[in-house]
């Protein structure tokens, strides 16, 4: 080998190991520009991983002390004043009750055989005025009918949970119209707008529209025609809730109406709330 061959290679290798160093410094260049976020991202997913297992922490123990939660909320409807067949009967004698498929569980269970009820599954506000019905005691008949032929002196109206998908103004413009139709045919008669009983939370948790909040909204803009048209505003809801504002879930089977024993207890509440 020449000593030009010779000295070639040795510029060949100096270059290489020049090379080896600049990519050398510009890697830990990168790494120094780098490292802030890296650190941060690491922070940020493992502040991550702490709420997530917060979160699954908070919903076992919420399982865990679920059903205590409901018990304690029964306890706190059947501590409501006991109702003897007596007294249940005195009291609705000339009551009047319209309504939806929870106010068919109220005619079916409650004890309340002195009542009418013009009630039906799926029963809408708008259609309330206007369906014919069949009415223990009275056969197939429309709401104006049944009013016009015998006088309530308490007329509770019980409507509302079939109408949350529908949009909210019509709703309240059928339920005004319902009220002053109900008025008009029985002037003397107390009106008393029920508030919507609330679901459980499961039910409320995978319904999109019949929500705890929505029910909750519905209820308030009920109570404000209640006092608009010189009606009487009652929630049940209260005396149902659990602590986390739900009906509790072992009151009932599908997440939105009583268990049959359960009715009675509202029965209850009816006379307790005169």
């Amino acid at each position: 080998m020449t000593e030009r061959q010779r000295a070639r290679r040795n510029r060949k290798r100096q270059l290489a190991q020049q090379q080896k160093l600049v990519f050398a410094a510009l890697f830990l260049v990168s790494l120094i520009i780098i490292s802030p976020f890296l650190v941060s991202g690491l922070v940020k997913q493992n502040r991550q991983k702490k709420l997530v297992l917060a979160q699954q922490q908070k919903i076992a123990a919420s399982q865990q002390g679920g059903y205590a939660t409901a018990q304690k909320a029964v306890k706190k409807a059947t501590q409501l004043p006991q109702v003897s067949e007596a007294q249940a009967g005195k009291f609705f004698q000339n009551t009047l009750f319209i309504g939806d498929s929870r106010t068919v569980g109220l005619r079916e269970y409650g004890g309340m055989d002195t009542a009418d009820f013009f009630c039906d599954v799926g029963l809408g506000i708008g259609k309330a005025t206007t369906t014919t019905l069949n009415v223990p005691r009275y056969g197939n008949t429309t709401l104006g009918q049944l009013l016009g032929g015998h006088k309530y002196r308490r007329i509770y109206i019980m409507l509302g949970i079939n109408e949350m998908a529908n949009p909210r103004p019509t709703v309240l413009k059928h339920y005004r119209n319902l009220v002053e139709f109900v008025k008009e045919r029985e002037p003397g008669a107390q009106i008393i707008l029920v508030g919507n009983l609330h679901v459980t939370a499961e039910k409320s948790a995978s319904d999109p529209t019949i929500t705890n909040g929505n029910i909750d909204g519905l209820n308030r803009q009920i109570a404000q025609i209640a006092g608009a048209m010189h009606a009487r505003y009652l929630d049940p809801n209260p005396s149902f809730d659990d602590a986390s504002g739900n009906l509790p879930a072992n009151m009932s089977g599908d997440g939105a109406h009583l268990y049959g024993k359960y009715y009675t207890v509202w029965k209850n509440w009816f006379v307790a709330e005169k």
